[in-house]
């Protein structure tokens, strides 16, 4: 019929026979119809002046759209880890966030030095003060940039790259992330 049932051994079975509580205890349930929604559970011992344990308070929450929210976080995590093109994430005061492995492959930086530092920490010094205007503009006005960059690895190295930068919004509009593939 689809409903769950727990074995009498199950930890939570013998948790609350035993009269305690439990906490956060998460449960999948497949329907009748196929779908499958998660649940938390707590539960405490109802006790009633010096009574012990006269019933229980539950309470089942439906968390299937967190986890399902939880999933795609992961799953857009893992793209980014695995992507073979350097990526690197920055606030809307263009301080570095994240970068993938690709990035610490292609630069020569490690994570833990550039978190907290700008994209400028790679800039080749080669693009004018106009070069940089001009992609602010086309990230105000359309949200994204592509080109051609110079920038300059840990070693001192200087190589060209072909740059992508989006901006994605608040939804006010206000920049919230900037990210350079």
């Amino acid at each position: 019929d689809g409903s769950p049932c727990l074995p009498e051994d199950y930890p939570s079975a013998i948790t609350l026979r035993e009269g305690r509580e439990v906490r956060d205890f998460v449960l999948g349930h497949r329907f009748a119809d196929g779908s499958l929604r998660w649940f938390r559970i707590n539960s405490s011992p109802l006790r009633i002046g010096e009574a012990a344990n006269c019933g229980v308070v539950l309470t089942v929450s439906d968390i299937s759209e967190s986890r399902r929210a939880e999933e795609q976080l992961k799953l857009a995590f893992e793209a980014v880890r695995q992507s073979g093109e350097g990526i690197l994430m920055t606030d809307a005061q263009q301080l570095i966030l994240s970068v993938n492995p690709a990035f610490e492959a292609v630069t020569g930086y490690r994570a833990d030095e550039v978190i907290g530092k700008t994209p400028a920490l790679i800039a080749s010094l080669r693009h004018d003060q106009h070069f940089y205007a001009a992609m602010n503009e086309a990230l105000e006005n359309t949200g994204y940039w592509r080109g051609e960059v110079w920038n300059q690895r840990k070693n001192g190295e200087i190589y060209p790259e072909w740059l992508g930068v989006s901006v994605v919004r608040e939804n006010d509009g206000r920049p919230k992330y900037y990210v350079y593939i």
